[in-house]
């Protein structure tokens, strides 16, 4: 089912084998397992015990070491096979023999969910048409989800519903020709691509019928996981696509997907459609293909014209069947001749011309081949993969030298580019399997081409640069005709090629990558500064390497510890391989301690004046980076009023952090002193009269004081004053008397006295 008959001149195919392809890294490849040879059964099929000719890329389950795939022919019944091998290559297993009543000939990769795969077969079933089917990954319960009826045409004319019922059609009018011939709708045929699961539903393509009227040609359908609730999306007519034998891929409720044939050219689209079935768009239809005029040739069937091979007008059927009604003429999936048959009542009417310009008819000329060409591509045949709204794909033939193309197109169908447009040279031919990508790299494989014009594994960036022939297949134990797509697990590509190997059956095969250099992931860090106002730091966030079994370093510049404020660090991160990548965050290392202040103690002192009095003070403060301030509240050297007064002391280092510290100031007022200067009389140690006296005239002061009478209290103030003169030399010694003089006087000149 490939496209295979696009070839160039034999002397532009030595010239193109030269044309560089990029970077070609030579790795390690593997053969995981060759199919064995089949032998014929009694019932003529092909079998063997592992399966032969596997179509599809295989299938990884998470991190499993285990990969699944599909072989189209072989097994126990020639059916073909499901099987599972190790990344080793050890434990090949098959898991199911299809056995044609269950399906046959699996063309598509697996789906695994948990521990269930899912997939389809191209033939078989109930219907004959193919099959949705189930099976655990152990390889037991074996479930068919859906059985699809094999596509068939009635081929005969017909004036209404009445001439097609006996067979279970439905008179039609082809709007190629205006006829009116019976039709046989079906829920689709034939499917040949993966499932895609969202929820409980599997989304998929049927290559051919479905219910798209005379020119139906396969299907979008939906079922569940349990086999109920099939639905047929989209019934595709030819002119809004054909033969969609790639996968579907979804985002959101929009699945994406191409069909190899149909649309305004016959040649191919991409197309979108809702998962209800709703809102289908043509985003983009392949242009026609060219055939060139070698020297003024071309194929049988064809004349040149301004330099392009036209298609000769006949009638009836090339090589002639007589008159008929009408003829069919088509071709296969690979391009091979063309087939033409009569069908009618034999009367006479136009025939059919030769197929589409792209193939070449049976004949002609035997000594020179032709290349088919456009500027887009033509007959996608590979799933699609989506990163930012742009769909990435192949086309299998077309493009600027016939023989396939790498193609983006944005999800509005705008934007669409060419990529890489094969040579059919060492670079590759024919890529009909699906894209995966990693970073901004593209990965597939192309069917032909390469070295032996077997096959190649190729890469390309998402931008068309540096286009790398990853492998070359040899046809020999490695295989030949890589088909489907591949998955890429721990850097390493697995796949399947259609042919080659031991007997000639196919291959699993694997291809490591070249190491790639690690991934550098860094995070902005702020961290609370130690006592030596600097701190460790790291900015790693998950840096790691994608090779399997790797192992990375991390080193930072410049190095911890880190001092305050910002600092750009640069994280290097190296591999086993001395592979480096690198990234830069900011450390940002904040004092978050505040400082140490020590107030004084609680202060005591008389007042002076009426005011109060002045006093001074020192607290102290200390901070581990950088003290900023110290700050009284009232200030030292304050006059402070008469009573308590409190006293805050505040500490503020650099980052604003504060550090508070409180005492009480209290000045004594005349009344307080008064008492005082009693009390201090009382411990001179007078003779009791001379004692008596003095404290009577203090005494006086402190009861006028009581009743708020300061006119009062400074006469007795002063009558105390010249009782200490009166005594001075004689009870009291100087001393003393200087004493009690300067705090009577004090007194007085906080009552403010005359």
């Amino acid at each position: 089912m490939k496209m295979k008959n696009l070839v160039l001149v034999s002397s532009l195919i030595a010239a193109l084998n030269l044309i560089p392809t990029g970077r070609v890294t030579a790795q390690t490849f593997t053969t995981l397992h060759s199919f064995t040879a089949s032998h014929t059964n009694a019932s003529g099929f092909y079998t063997n015990s592992d399966g032969a000719n596997p179509y599809a890329g295989l299938t990884a389950a998470g991190n499993s070491n285990v990969r699944y795939g599909t072989a189209a022919n072989g097994g126990g019944s020639g059916g073909g096979t499901v099987f599972a091998v190790h990344t080793d290559g050890t434990a090949f297993t098959a898991l199911h023999n299809f056995a044609w009543s269950d399906g046959a000939n699996p063309q598509a990769e697996l789906l695994v969910s948990g521990h269930t795969l899912y997939g389809t077969a191209s033939g078989g079933g109930d219907g004959g048409g193919g099959t949705v089917f189930a099976i655990n990954t152990d390889g037991t319960g074996f479930t068919t989800l859906h059985s699809f009826t094999r596509a068939s045409d009635l081929n005969f004319a017909c004036i209404d519903d009445t001439d097609c019922q006996f067979y279970g059609g439905v008179c039609a009018t082809d709007p190629a020709n205006g006829l009116q011939y019976c039709w046989r709708p079906n829920d689709g045929a034939y499917p040949v691509a993966g499932l895609i699961l969202a929820g409980n539903t599997l989304y998929g393509t049927a290559s051919q019928g479905g219910n798209g009227g005379l020119h139906a040609a396969g299907t979008v359908f939906a079922v569940n996981t349990d086999g109920t609730g099939f639905t047929n999306l989209h019934n595709f007519g030819s002119y809004d696509g054909a033969d969609p034998v790639a996968g579907l891929i979804l985002s959101g409720d929009t699945l994406y997907g191409t069909t190899a044939g149909g649309g305004s050219s016959g040649n191919g689209t991409v197309f979108a459609v809702n998962t209800d079935g709703t809102g289908f768009t043509i985003l983009h239809s392949f242009t026609p293909e060219y055939i060139l005029c070698l020297n003024g040739s071309c194929p049988s069937g064809y004349h040149c014209v301004s330099g392009i091979c036209v298609p000769i007008p006949v009638y009836g059927c090339p090589g002639g069947c007589g008159p008929c009604a009408y003829c069919v003429c088509f071709s296969d999936r690979d391009g091979n001749n063309i087939i033409c048959y009569c069908v009618g009542d034999g009367s006479v009417g136009p025939g059919c011309g030769p197929a589409r310009a792209r193939l070449i008819p049976t004949g002609g000329v035997t000594a020179q081949t032709f290349i088919s060409i456009n500027l887009d591509g033509a007959n996608p045949m590979g799933d699609l993969v989506l990163s930012n709204n742009i769909l990435y794909g192949t086309a299998a033939a077309g493009g600027s030298w016939g023989a396939g193309t790498v193609f983006a197109i944005n999800t509005d169908g705008t934007g669409f580019s060419v990529l890489h447009s094969f040579t059919g040279g060492s670079d590759g031919n024919s890529p009909d399997g699906g894209l995966i990508l990693s970073g901004n790299t593209l990965y597939s494989a192309a069917y032909a081409g390469g070295s032996l014009g077997l096959g190649t594994v190729f890469a390309v960036n998402t931008d068309g640069t540096g286009f790398t022939n990853l492998y070359s297949f040899t046809g020999g134990s490695d295989g030949a005709n890589p088909i489907g797509g591949l998955i890429l697990s721990s850097n390493t590509l697995y796949g399947a090629t259609r042919n080659g190997g031991s007997s000639g059956n196919g291959t699993a095969f694997s291809l490591p990558l070249p190491p790639l250099p690690p991934v550098a992931h860094c995070k902005h860090v702020t961290v609370a500064a130690g006592a030596n106002c600097s701190a460790d730091a790291a900015v790693d966030d998950g840096s790691f390497s994608p090779n399997a079994g790797d192992t990375i370093t991390l080193v930072q510049s410049p190095a911890a510890p880190y001092p305050l404020g910002d600092t750009s660090v640069t994280l290097i991160v190296t591999n086993s391989s001395g592979l480096s990548n690198s990234c830069m965050a900011t450390v940002t290392i904040v004092d978050t301690t505040p400082p140490v202040v020590a107030c004084p103690g609680n202060i005591v002192t008389d007042a002076a004046s009426p005011a109060g009095a002045v006093v001074s003070f020192s607290p102290a403060a200390s901070d581990d980076c950088s003290l900023a301030g110290l700050t009284s509240s009232p200030t030292s050297g304050s006059t402070f009023g008469i009573g308590d007064t409190i006293v805050n002391c505040t500490a503020t280092d650099a980052a604003g952090n504060q550090a508070i510290c409180t005492f009480t100031v209290h000045v004594n007022g005349a009344a307080e002193q008064v008492n005082n200067l009693i009390a201090q009389v009382q411990r001179l140690g007078l003779p009791s009269g001379t004692a008596n006296s003095l404290s009577v005239k203090l005494q006086g002061a402190a009861s006028a004081l009581d009743r708020g009478n300061s006119e009062a209290a400074c006469g007795n103030l002063g009558a105390f004053l010249n009782e200490v003169n009166a005594q001075t030399g004689r009870k009291l010694t100087s001393a003393q008397a200087d004493v009690l003089t300067a705090e009577a006087t004090r007194i007085r000149a906080v009552l403010g006295c005359p």
